[in-house]
């Protein structure tokens, strides 16, 4: 079993990127919507991160991306 101090976890986690974009119909898709929204962690009540347009057209689109991909389902 490998373990790691708690500065090498921090450093590991200081250089990790995770994407922003909307995940819609099995692929990241550019923002639709021009203002970005802060996902915030809960506890502290810091912004993790800025989504990229995670408004109504990409819900939209999400939502008529699974409607296709359940067919008759829904």
């Amino acid at each position: 079993m490998t373990t790691m101090t708690r500065d090498e976890a921090l450093a590991i986690a200081a250089n990790m990127t995770f994407p922003t974009r909307p995940f819609i119909d099995g692929a990241y898709r550019p923002a639709l919507e021009p203002a970005p929204n802060a996902s915030i962690h809960p506890a502290p009540g810091e912004a993790l991160a800025q989504i990229e347009g995670g408004g109504v057209a990409a819900q939209n689109a999400a939502v008529a991306s699974a409607k296709a991909a359940l067919g008759s389902a829904v």
